[in-house]
């Protein structure tokens, strides 16, 4: 889900303030059953994060096992009226099927909502922006299509997941390669920097000036990278001079801070420097990019599903939510869901797009889909030219500059010490306290991690079936 800063008509306050928001609605059946507080572990992820309600303030109808759906039921008699929702109206002709409420549109939300509803569980997904699809999300110009939040490829060696979206019509293979332009001296000219691949490769740089300076540092490594903060580990990784080279200054302009202050826990999955020649960037089992964006892809898994667009739910919504749903799903930024700004860090982008003629249909003018721009003589992290990933055969092309620090949340910010992180699972506790309903948290911002698409879409299959269990139990 694509979420802006909050704006100006919301109070900044800190996560205290929660705790005085704990919303009881009336009891809502004649024969109340105690919830146990019983969770079950995921059988996928540990990542999801859940939170049953307290025993002692909730109350459920009972619900009986999916398969006793087909047959004739007793009507219960609701002590309040049901909000309409929207969803098809199953909880009128099945007034004991679960319903769940899932915050955000994105793979996560797209995803949990599509397996839920298979499931036979009666389900809305609630967007704030006026489409689905997230950060993924392409759009056009001039009929080009790019992507206004960044280079999304999808990649995944998980076959369960590629199975899933191979049924979605995600199946265009695309083998993902990046350039980087870099200045060995500061005399270079502005417009003679170096092309190398990124990952740096082993079989380039000898070819370089400053090789043998690189290969002295490299044979000084350590069998094994090492360090407490993201530059030490990286400079572990491949040495000071290609750590200046690759890293320190796109490090700055993307964070908007020096790495010794971000985590070195991401490293391993995002830098590496390259001895076998391989130049794709991803090396999973499966990569593909959808000739039109990704767009029809998550449109088509949320095609069955209820998705109500326009609608920011908040822990305002609590009583709603707790009067209307069995459980709830976010996948929203917590300090966004809790009306806190400025209770987490986030590194926002802003994707500067212009429109350029071309001689040929299937021309670009860049000289690949993501050319890194490391130096400081620019102001942008990358460019980005969607042409050259879609293959699109028209007149023109799209590239856009990705300039950091836009109020946006793209990227949690991981930093050395994980404060972060432990605010993010402090605000999620004190969120559910305000609930009497189950609530669980999937997906990239909702768990304030820096996870890729097929992640986040393993993140929506443990909490569906997480979500199903529990509810069906």
């Amino acid at each position: 889900m694509h979420v802006d800063e909050p704006g100006s008509h919301r109070q900044t306050v800190g996560i205290d303030h929660l705790t005085g928001r704990l919303i009881r609605p009336p009891d809502r059946h004649d024969a109340p059953v105690l919830h146990a507080n019983v969770g079950h572990p995921s059988r996928h992820s540990s990542a999801i994060d859940h939170h049953p309600a307290p025993n002692n303030t909730i109350q459920h109808r009972h619900t009986p096992a999916l398969s006793s759906f087909c047959g004739p039921l007793s009507p219960t008699p609701l002590p309040y009226p049901r909000r309409s929702t929207g969803v098809p109206d199953v909880c009128e002709a099945h007034p004991l099927r679960r319903s769940i409420a899932i915050v955000g549109a994105g793979w996560t939300g797209a995803v949990a909502g599509r397996l839920l509803t298979d499931a036979g569980f009666a389900v809305e997904v609630m967007e704030k922006t006026e489409v689905v699809g997230g950060h993924s999300r392409a759009e056009t110009m001039d009929g080009v299509v790019y992507e206004p939040n960044g280079a999304h490829i999808f990649h995944t060696s998980n076959e369960t997941v590629n199975e899933f979206v191979n049924a979605h019509g995600l199946t265009r293979p695309y083998d993902h390669k990046v350039l980087t332009e870099v200045y060995l001296s500061p005399d270079d000219d502005d417009h003679e920097g170096h092309l190398l691949s990124w990952p740096p490769q082993v079989s380039e740089l000898r070819e370089l000036p400053i090789w043998p300076r690189v290969e002295q540092e490299l044979a000084a490594l350590p069998s094994q990278p090492t360090g407490d903060n993201f530059e030490d580990y990286v400079v572990s990784m491949m040495g000071r001079t290609l750590y200046d080279l690759f890293i320190r200054d796109y490090t700055a302009k993307q964070w908007g801070r020096p790495a010794t202050e971000l985590s070195a826990r991401f490293a391993p999955k995002r830098v590496e420097l390259r001895h076998d020649g391989h130049r794709g960037l991803f090396r999973d089992r499966w990569q593909y990019f959808p000739p039109n964006g990704i767009n029809e892809v998550i449109e088509s898994v949320l095609s069955p599903v209820t998705v109500t667009l326009n609608t920011e739910i908040t822990i305002d919504d609590a009583g709603r939510l707790n009067q209307d749903y069995d459980a709830v799903i976010v996948t929203a930024a917590l300090d966004d869901f809790a009306r806190c700004p400025g209770e987490l860090e986030w590194r926002g982008i802003e994707m500067v797009s212009q429109y350029h003629p071309t001689a040929e249909s299937g021309g670009v003018v860049t000289p690949a889909y993501v050319t890194n721009r490391p130096s400081m003589r620019v102001p942008y992290t990358r460019t980005v030219e969607t042409k050259h990933a879609t293959g699109q055969q028209i007149g023109g092309t799209v590239v856009s500059e990705e300039m950091p620090g836009a109020p946006r949340r793209h990227y949690p910010v991981l930093t050395a010490d994980g404060a972060n992180e432990r605010r993010n699972a402090e605000l999620a506790e004190k969120v559910a306290g305000c609930f009497d309903i189950p609530v669980y948290f999937a997906g990239r911002l909702a768990t304030y991690r820096y996870i890729n698409q097929d992640e986040a879409i393993a993140d929506a299959m443990a909490v569906a079936d997480r979500v199903a269990e529990e509810l069906s139990g």
